[in-house]
């Protein structure tokens, strides 16, 4: 399946640029929690610190409301 030129520009609508990790990550959070059927994030490094904490507890909990989570590190 091909994606024409007009879907690829309502796809990447909105990117965004992000000066601060602290912006990207409540981003991230809060784009989790807005998820509706599923979640794909891949990283190369996670750590079980004060953030990973959170980006663990929006993952599980958004499980719990029936999303398909996938977290590949």
């Amino acid at each position: 399946m091909s994606v024409t030129e007009n879907e690829n520009r309502k796809m990447w609508s909105s990117e965004k640029l992000f000066i601060s990790a602290n912006d990207f990550f409540e981003d991230l959070i809060s784009d989790i929690y807005e998820a509706e059927e599923s979640i794909s994030i891949e990283a190369y490094i996670y750590q079980f610190d004060e953030l990973g904490q959170r980006l663990y507890k929006a993952l599980h909990e958004s499980a719990l409301r029936g999303l398909k989570i996938q977290l590949l590190v």
